[in-house]
């Protein structure tokens, strides 16, 4: 057996994982943004420590979830904050997002590089899930912005 390995990026439809382009197509195709760990370890794993760190940070606050894509985590939290958005540069990740109505969840396209469409303070704490901001929270006389 004679296989050839080629270079994926050789394609003609090639597109650059985690690119803006490549998160809209997944939109287009999908309308979500889902990443399943098939992990199998036993144990806290980064993604529940992180989960704690946001249940102990949201509790009757304003909340912006920064790259929520579909909304998925976002919703989570509307029974505990006083206000959540969800903010994602995937417009079709945000239409679906959109398709669940709740009174204090609201959901916002846009891309952070061109800075965030609120104003200082507008929220409590902030957070993103798969990027690489840290978790913030304001505190008085501060701008409430995230740190990155």
């Amino acid at each position: 057996m004679n296989s050839v390995l080629t270079d994926p990026a050789a394609h003609k439809e090639w597109i650059v994982p985690h690119s803006f382009q490549w998160y809209a197509q997944l939109g287009r195709l999908t309308g979500k943004y889902d990443y399943p760990w098939n992990s199998t370890l036993i144990g806290p794993d980064a993604e529940a420590i992180f989960e704690s760190e946001v249940a102990a940070m949201v509790p009757g606050a304003k909340v912006l979830d920064i790259g929520c894509g579909h909304g998925e985590f976002t919703l989570r939290w509307s029974s505990l904050v006083r206000e959540i958005v969800g903010l994602d540069i995937t417009a079709d990740f945000i239409v679906t997002a959109n398709s669940e109505e709740y009174d204090n969840v609201s959901f916002v396209t846009a891309n952070t590089k061109d800075g965030l469409p609120f104003e200082d303070g507008q929220f409590d704490c902030a957070y993103n899930r798969k990027g690489l901001l840290h978790l913030t929270r304001s505190l008085p006389g501060s701008s409430g912005k995230a740190e990155g």
